[in-house]
């Protein structure tokens, strides 16, 4: 593990990878995943209920008076379910990520001082991506990024990292949670996002304000919302 705070204090350079798998989650293999389900404990009524929804399973929609041709749905999880994020927990809980679980959208990272640090950090990546594919997963290189963050002058060491021969794409920003991060660390778009969102909900209130009798009420708005 490296210390993220020291290295940018020396101004070394790290390269970050981050990925959502969260697309990738739903080419899994549904019986894998009700096996790890069985073997957990959960009893068969549920068993049964997620079985009939996870392994074939048709969709048909109306519109008005028409009806589309029956589909089969291949996906292990119905999408935008709420039982979804802790089906996904389940289902890549045999898989090590610094200590603890994989999370949906996970972050690498390593302290870049040579091209062969960089080879190291794709190793990293390869072997976590060796370990989705084990359980019918599969991650593709346009469901990730990478950023080069250093403080450093002089250029940084870049390295085409990919997935199965296909370049994840570089980027210059990187949100974390709320918080847009660029590859110097200022700062100052993360300011200017926050700004123009004020400035957006502030406009809103003075807009949908305007009759209102006591001025309270807009102060009380602008807290809540904006500040």
């Amino acid at each position: 593990k490296h210390n993220f705070q020291s290295c940018l204090i020396s101004k070394g350079q790290l390269d970050v990878i981050q990925t959502d798998i969260s697309k990738a989650f739903y080419t899994g293999d549904p019986q894998l995943l009700l096996g790890k389900l069985a073997s957990m404990g959960f009893n068969e009524i549920i068993l049964n209920w997620l079985k009939s929804c996870l392994i074939e399973r048709t969709q048909q929609v109306k519109f008005s008076n028409s009806i589309s041709d029956i589909v089969n749905v291949t996906s292990p999880v119905f999408e935008g379910s709420l039982c979804s994020q802790l089906l996904f927990m389940i289902f890549v809980c045999d898989i090590s990520f610094s200590g603890g679980s994989l999370p949906i959208d996970f972050k690498i990272w390593d302290e870049i001082n040579k091209q062969e640090d960089c080879k190291i950090l794709q190793r990293r990546m390869g072997s976590i991506i060796e370990s989705l594919e084990s359980i019918g997963v599969v991650l593709d290189a346009n469901d990730c990024s990478v950023m080069t963050v250093t403080r450093r002058t002089k250029k940084a060491i870049t390295y085409r990292y990919n997935i199965e021969n296909m370049e994840i794409t570089r980027k210059d920003f990187m949100h974390e949670g709320d918080v847009l991060f660029d590859t110097k660390l200022k700062f100052s778009s993360h300011i200017q996002q926050i700004c123009k969102k004020g400035r957006q909900t502030c406009s809103l209130i003075i807009k949908n304000s305007s009759q209102f009798k006591k001025y309270e009420t807009e102060v009380a708005l602008y807290n809540s919302l904006v500040k």
